[in-house]
């Protein structure tokens, strides 16, 4: 995915549409893009490489 993200930047870029991609530092604005099919069981959210599972804090109430 971060293929995809850096392939639309340089397309604006060359189309004029933004200026030149910059490498940006990590931070607490970060973000990932999740693939569409994951199980979210008790406290750990599970992808489908990543069986086991990542922990994670939060409120499972809807």
């Amino acid at each position: 995915m971060p293929s995809r993200f850096l392939d639309n930047a340089f397309k604006n870029f060359f189309h004029k549409n933004a200026d030149h991609p910059k490498f940006k530092k990590k931070g607490m604005d970060d973000y990932f893009a999740v693939p569409q099919h994951i199980r979210i069981k008790e406290n750990r959210i599970a992808f489908p490489k990543f069986s086991k599972g990542i922990y994670f804090r939060g409120s499972d109430k809807n």
